[in-house]
C-alpha cells in the first residue's frame, strides 16, 4: 500500500473513532485536543513525544 493510501486510511479511521466516541479534534497549545461534542470542552490533549534518529529521512512528500 502506498504511503498516500496509508495516510488516507488513517484519516478515515480517526474520523470514525471521533464519531464513535462523540469527540471533535482541534489543535490547542501545539497539541491535538479532544473536545466533547455535547459540553464543547476539551477533555484531553495529546502531544506525542518522540526522538528523532540521526539517520537521514526516508521517503515522504
Amino acid at each position: 500500500m502506498e504511503m498516500k493510501q496509508r495516510v488516507q486510511h488513517l484519516i478515515a479511521d480517526v474520523e470514525r473513532a471521533c464519531i464513535k466516541y462523540k469527540l471533535n479534534m482541534t489543535i490547542y497549545d501545539g497539541k491535538l485536543a479532544f473536545v466533547d461534542q455535547e459540553s464543547r470542552h476539551i477533555v484531553a490533549t495529546w502531544g506525542p513525544q518522540f526522538k528523532l534518529s540521526e539517520e537521514p529521512e526516508h521517503g515522504g512528500e
